[in-house]
């Protein structure tokens, strides 16, 4: 899973990267980071069964270079773009710290805009040739014209209720309006607590007109909150009145926009975390262990978290108690269940 960080030329984008992932992007563009998820499940899996090796489910980050202007012009896209054609969500930050940082958040949003705009014109334009190419598979010219006039009145490609038919054929196309989007607000370290204001309060009311999450921080403090050690980063958060980390706060907010959700594999070689979409049934989280273990797929067998805990830690009291199951390939697994996979081959 690949995050791409973007924001305005000082927004604080590159200093909540590095809260986030505890790395310097230094003058490196375009800098890389694996984050661990933290999940306290995971850890009191370890302690139960001590595994050689404990493997986190993880987030990668992408530090995108900032516009070199402000300014959204057809005919030239940001080469920021580029850095995030790959990403499975965007973030960006909103410098709300200072005036203009509203503004700024709306010029952003409206590059992403004017991108997918001219990539649908310029499928639009070669209609003739499309119409008479027998290989061409992608999206309906009438769905494209139906796409070109929501963006034109500034509507996200996200907002818009489509088929999967429809979502299937813009897979090939290259579109930053359907990417799932959130946005930070980077606050003042005055503004943390309490209600939004200033500039805050305007990119709030813009968001919510466009139907897109956010959170606030203060990046500074979230910057030197992840330098502190254990012992002190809890006092230093009670002061500021902050419940969780930046890093905890959009990884939670990145598996919720995505719909993710966590299981577990366990045993005497590691503990393990694995991240699939919510819905996904076992065969699907089968293949994420291995490819070779869903091919040869004979039945899972599932334990939830809180099962297993009420079982006192023990697989083989959770299944005197019926509690661990054995179920089928279209079972749609909950989140933090404990699952081994039977298979042939």
């Amino acid at each position: 899973m690949e995050i791409g960080i973007i924001g305005a030329p000082q927004s604080g984008k590159s200093t909540l990267f590095t809260a986030i992932t505890g790395v310097e992007p230094g003058n490196e563009v375009g800098k890389r980071a694996v984050v661990k998820v933290p999940d306290p499940r995971l850890d009191h899996l370890t302690d139960v069964f001590k595994p050689k090796k404990k493997i986190n489910a993880t987030v990668n980050f992408i530090d995108a270079p900032p516009p070199q202007s402000m300014s959204a012009k057809r005919g030239s896209a940001p080469s920021f773009l580029g850095f995030i054609k790959t990403v499975d969500a965007i973030l960006v930050v909103s410098a709300c710290y200072r005036d203009g940082g509203a503004k700024e958040l709306q010029d952003i949003m409206e590059m992403l805009l004017l991108s997918d705009l001219e990539v649908i014109e310029g499928i639009l334009a070669r209609e003739n040739k499309i119409k008479i190419d027998p290989k061409y598979s992608g999206p309906s010219m009438e769905l494209l014209r139906k796409l070109a006039g929501e963006l034109e009145q500034m509507k996200m490609l996200r907002n818009i209720e489509l088929s999967e038919k429809e979502l299937a054929s813009l897979s090939g196309v290259q579109l930053f309006t359907k990417y799932p989007t959130f946005v930070a607000l980077n606050v003042s370290e005055n503004d943390i607590k309490g209600e939004l204001k200033g500039e805050a309060k305007k990119a709030a009311d813009y968001l919510d007109s466009i139907k897109t999450p956010y959170i606030a921080v203060c990046a500074l403090i979230e910057a030197e909150i992840a330098t502190l050690p254990d012992e002190d980063r809890e006092s230093f958060m009670q002061e500021y009145g902050l419940e969780s980390t930046a890093s905890d706060r959009v990884i939670q907010e990145v598996y919720d926009l995505l719909g993710y959700q966590t299981f577990f594999t366990v045993g005497e070689d590691e503990c393990r975390a694995w991240t699939i979409r919510k819905g996904d049934n076992a065969v699907t989280a089968a293949g994420k262990v291995h490819s070779d273990i869903a091919k040869g797929f004979i039945r899972a067998e599932c334990c939830t978290y809180e099962d297993l805990l009420a079982s006192d830690n023990s697989l083989q009291k959770a299944k005197a108690n019926a509690k661990l199951r054995l179920e089928g390939k279209e079972y749609i697994l909950k989140d933090g269940e404990i699952c081994h996979f039977r298979h042939s081959g």
